[in-house]
């Protein structure tokens, strides 16, 4: 959860993406509240939850469901190395776009990370290149809490 003293800002959920033998790929769901946009809350949340996967052994990290329409997603996402394999067409249903399409998105966490694909082509100068921890991010534990310009991350188990 990412939060700000006594409001949500985000949260993520993570785990294998299927029990058994599919227990080596990690799954994650993420929510951010709309009105902290442009904040970095969901870039600080998937940060911590690659970090996670990673040391918690997972060989590889997969998104089922990643809304097409949901740019600011898809653009993170890709920042952060995660891969469109697929787009299943129309399979969800959008309040205000009708049929879209959902990506199914996919990192592998046993390959050090050469290139980042952007779709933006550069990046602000205050943005953090995907991989590094921005210079206004304060790690206050090793794994779990961030302090973000007043704002604390961390997970709840």
């Amino acid at each position: 959860m990412a939060g700000e003293g006594d409001t949500i800002l985000g949260s993520a959920k993570m785990g294998p993406n299927r029990a058994g033998r599919g227990s080596h790929v990690a799954t994650a769901s993420f929510m951010v509240d709309p009105t902290q946009a442009g904040r970095g809350v969901g870039r600080a949340l998937g940060e911590h939850v690659l970090a996670w996967a990673r040391s918690a052994g997972y060989r590889s990290m997969q998104f089922n469901a990643v809304v097409e329409t949901n740019t600011g997603a898809v653009h993170l996402w890709r920042s952060l190395g995660i891969q469109i394999l697929t787009t299943i067409p129309e399979a969800f249903d959008h309040h205000e776009h009708g049929l879209v399409g959902l990506h199914i998105m996919f990192r592998n966490l046993l390959k050090a990370k050469t290139q980042t694909t952007r779709c933006s082509g550069r990046r602000p100068a205050d943005e953090p290149a995907a991989g590094e921890i921005p210079r206004w991010v304060q790690r206050t534990s090793p794994t779990t809490v961030f302090k973000c310009r007043e704002v604390t991350f961390g997970l709840l188990r």
